[in-house]
């Protein structure tokens, strides 16, 4: 949990009104197709991932870990920050233990 001060509530509004002015906002939400047909909650899930993403740097976090390859994946590479997926088809194993993590190449 990182807790909401003043100093993340400023870099997270910093971050959101640098990169998601109502055209930018627009322009993501046409690009990913299962966000179409619900523009207030397409707008909600991208803002919450800028506030992920935007917490997560603010605490210097070593990774972010998700299922999404897409939206969330996109916006980790815009702000620079690192990201692995939660993929198990990503990961080498034996038997309960994981030896190495393959991006998958459209991460890279």
């Amino acid at each position: 949990m990182v807790p909401l001060d003043s100093r993340l509530a400023r870099r997270i509004n910093k971050t959101v009104g640098e990169r998601l002015n109502t055209n930018q906002l627009n322009a993501k939400i046409k690009g990913y197709e299962h966000l179409q047909g619900d523009y207030a909650l397409a707008r909600e899930w991208i803002i919450k991932d800028y506030i992920i993403i935007s917490s997560a740097l603010h605490v210097e976090a070593d990774v972010l870990l998700s299922s999404d390859k897409k939206q969330f994946f996109d916006i980790c590479r815009e702000l620079d920050a690192p990201f692995a997926t939660t993929d198990p088809a990503d990961y080498e194993k034996a038997g309960s233990s994981i030896h190495h993590y393959n991006r998958p190449q459209d991460l890279r």
